[in-house]
């Protein structure tokens, strides 16, 4: 949840956190609007957790590479090289353009925004794209080996 010029932006954490805990919403609210100043940090272990994510989005961008396939790289807005505004135009370019994979791909509409570090290709018709249409590589790859597809809403 983010405040940008009077407009709040929300995502799809923020709509998870609503339905879990409205209180945690409220809170949350509170943090967008500057009322609460919320010290950001890290633990350890969200440290290490964060340092092993990026090592693996490394890697399989690395992967992606080798294999030749077509990756365009959108101006990260997590690392403040590019706003929301601007990540966001330069996705739809490339989705546009028929970009195999979009790394750092950031969405935004309305009220609501995105971010996914790999949205692939798929050939699945679609309204804006023709022939084609888009997916988050984690939604293409499936549960997580030896997950119960249960788990997972895949039943």
């Amino acid at each position: 949840m983010q405040l940008i010029d009077d407009v709040l932006l929300l995502s799809a954490s923020d709509l998870v956190a609503f339905l879990e805990c409205q209180h945690l919403s409220a809170l949350d609210l509170r943090v967008a609007r500057g009322l609460v100043l919320v010290e950001a940090g890290r633990t350890e272990a969200s440290e290490l957790l964060a340092r092993k994510g990026d090592q693996h989005e490394r890697a399989y961008l690395e992967s992606l590479v080798a294999r030749g396939v077509e990756v365009v790289s959108v101006p990260s807005v997590v690392d403040g090289v590019a706003d929301q505004a601007e990540a966001a135009r330069r996705t739809e370019e490339a989705m546009r353009a028929g970009a195999e994979v979009i790394y750092q791909a950031a969405l935004l509409h309305g009220g609501w925004r995105g971010f996914a570090d790999f949205l692939e290709r798929v050939p699945a018709p679609c309204p804006a794209f023709g022939e084609y249409s888009y997916s988050d590589a984690r939604a293409l790859a499936g549960p997580p080996a030896g997950a119960d597809a249960r788990a997972v809403g895949l039943r």
